[in-house]
């Protein structure tokens, strides 16, 4: 009678060790899968305030390009002015291309482009262009 029980107690207890390893190997799985859950959270979350950035960035960068935009638009209206006071005084397209380094089609794009006289002043004053610049073919014309 004796080896039935210990035949008995040996599989009670190799039972409850099998439980033991089985409780112990899900309460690490729970342990794992909370900390991985942890860990897609603060993911998840980077990936919202990159994105965050992202946007912000752009539109900083649309911002700073229409300003850019505008800055350029108003020089283009300069540029066509003082082109236009060249060729009023007489000079040719080809000597004003000469002079300015473009190209005559360059010269006459320049030329053809609608401008406001007050919007070209109002910019070349902003710019900073207080200072009269002769190209070094003209002064040496003169």
């Amino acid at each position: 009678m004796m080896l039935g029980m210990a035949s008995t107690n040996s599989q009670v207890s190799a039972r409850a060790q099998a439980r033991k390893r089985t409780a112990e190997a899900l309460a690490q799985r729970r342990r794992r899968d909370e900390e991985n859950a942890k860990h897609l959270d603060m993911f998840f979350e980077s990936v919202e305030r990159e994105s965050v950035i992202d946007d912000e960035t752009e539109r900083k960068i649309e911002r700073i390009r229409a300003e850019a935009d505008e800055k350029k638009n108003s020089l283009s209206s300069a540029k066509r002015d003082a082109l236009a006071g060249i060729k009023d005084n007489g000079e040719t397209i080809g000597t004003i291309a000469e002079w300015t380094g473009l190209s005559t089609k360059e010269v006459r794009a320049v030329l053809a482009q609608k401008h406001s006289r007050k919007d070209a002043t109002a910019s070349v004053e902003s710019a900073g262009a207080d200072r009269e610049t002769v190209p070094d073919s003209v002064a040496a014309a003169s």
